[in-house]
């Protein structure tokens, strides 16, 4: 659309033009008052989203903290290959004797040998039942039945069992295999009109037997090599004998050789760095609340910050007076709300009572941490619709949405009075150039009549 052709000054002699720019930059101060405002709340807007943002990092390393199998981290080790060592957070430190007599093993049979794997009729018709780990199992055997499709009847039926055609170079048997270890998986066959020679005595290769082993002297059976329950916290993977171990059932006892020596460390280091993480994410909160409310102190923000030095006071109960809360291991507070870890002392009190530094952050069975505190705290702080966070962003985005509608109704507005003053001064305008034309018009006529 074409600008409307401008008469400023055309009859009066007076810039209209720039009398309307300048009252229309007199009411835009009224706009620009309210951007002020905007831009205010924008800042308070940022500050307090990156407190939040701060906030989640920091849960975060409270997540770390608060369980126990992340920060009381073990080291576990062992001087023979013939045992593997794991643990989690509650094994105690220490050291044992293993040794291994027996591995736990699963039982292997074959049948007799036969001429081909895919000929039928070789070992007549009937019924193979099959019993192992409690259960029966009942495999019909026809008389088109080779040994491959029965090893696949078999591997049908159940899974307990594996079975296979085994070639032995000058014929093939049927090999069953168990899949657990274990005298309780031990596997019997009976045959009913058919001669697979499964429940011969001869066919049993490979018993099923339990592990046998000893830690510190004391006997430990187990249906599997993996000892799990043996040593709270520690899991005992067998996976070869102990040189010269041998079990003796009358006296139940092992004896001879060397044993593998099982040792349990704590790892104070990895503790530490956990509660470091902490400490940074703790002052990463605090630098944002300060930062923010050194611009303009917001009271939102300083209940956040007091929520969260509550939360570092926590005194845990059960825990000796001496090792109870986060001072007593050195974290100490800053003038400015920011902490500082003391690594002299915590160093100390983690080689005094590690399991206290532990249990005064993580959840130790019923007993709950400082971190749980803290999680608790934020947790509520940034619930939606009722939290302190939540809230205060709910409130700042209400507010700029609602000045963002004010600033577009004033410069509709604004824009209004500028059309109306350049309409008004243009009908001026064009009536005082009227009024000119036509004095010139009668002193024209004038002059013309005194000539005459």
């Amino acid at each position: 659309m074409a600008s409307p052709i401008s008469l400023s000054g055309l009859g009066s002699g007076i810039d209209t033009d720039s009398l309307v720019t300048k009252l229309v930059a007199a009411n835009r101060s009224r706009i620009t008052s309210v951007q002020a405002q905007q831009t205010k709340l924008q800042s308070k807007q940022s500050g307090v989203n990156k407190v939040n943002d701060k906030l989640a990092a920091l849960e975060s390393t409270i997540v770390t903290l608060s369980d126990q199998a992340k920060i009381a981290v073990p080291t576990a080790a062992s001087t023979g290959s013939e045992v593997k060592v794991t643990a989690d957070g509650s094994a105690a430190q220490g050291s044992y004797d293993v040794r291994v007599a027996q591995l736990a093993k699963a039982e292997r049979s074959y049948s007799s040998s036969f001429a081909d794997k895919s000929t039928t009729g070789l070992f007549g018709a009937g019924n193979l039942r099959i019993s192992v780990s409690g259960s029966d199992f009942d495999i019909e055997v026809t008389a088109t039945d080779t040994l491959e499709s029965v090893a696949s009847k078999i591997n049908s039926a159940t899974g307990d069992v594996q079975a296979s055609v085994f070639s032995t170079g000058s014929g093939y048997r049927l090999q069953v295999a168990g899949q657990k270890t274990g005298t309780d998986n031990a596997i019997s066959f009976q045959e009913t009109g058919v001669s697979l020679g499964l429940s011969d005595p001869g066919a049993e290769v490979v018993s099923a037997q339990n592990a046998v082993a000893s830690v510190d002297g004391f006997v430990v059976t187990s249906q599997t090599n993996t000892l799990s329950s043996v040593l709270s916290g520690l899991t005992l993977q067998l996976q070869g004998t102990t040189s010269g171990a041998t079990y003796d059932s009358g006296t139940n006892s092992v004896t001879g050789g060397s044993a593998a020596t099982v040792s349990v460390s704590r790892d104070a280091a990895a503790l530490k760095t956990s509660i470091t993480s902490f400490i940074t994410a703790y002052n990463d909160v605090m630098g944002a609340i300060n930062t923010q409310n050194g611009k303009s102190p917001d009271p939102t923000l300083l209940t956040v910050a007091s929520k969260l030095r509550a939360a570092l006071r926590t005194t845990v109960t059960g825990l000796a007076a001496s090792s109870n809360s986060l001072a007593q291991i050195g974290i100490a507070t800053n003038k400015d709300g920011t902490v500082r870890l003391d690594e002299t002392l915590f160093n100390k009190k983690a080689s005094e009572d590690f399991g206290s530094v532990v249990g005064l952050f993580a959840n130790v069975a019923a007993r709950k941490g400082v971190a749980d505190a803290f999680k608790v705290s934020i947790d509520e702080m940034q619930q939606t619709g009722t939290g302190l966070i939540a809230a205060k962003q709910d409130s700042i985005n209400k507010n700029l949405l609602r000045i963002a509608d004010r600033i577009d109704t004033m410069n509709m507005q604004l824009d209004a009075y500028e059309a109306r003053l350049k309409k008004q001064f243009t009908a001026m305008e064009e009536a005082i150039a009227k009024i000119n034309a036509s004095g010139n018009a009668l002193t024209n006529m004038l002059k013309k009549s005194s000539d005459s």
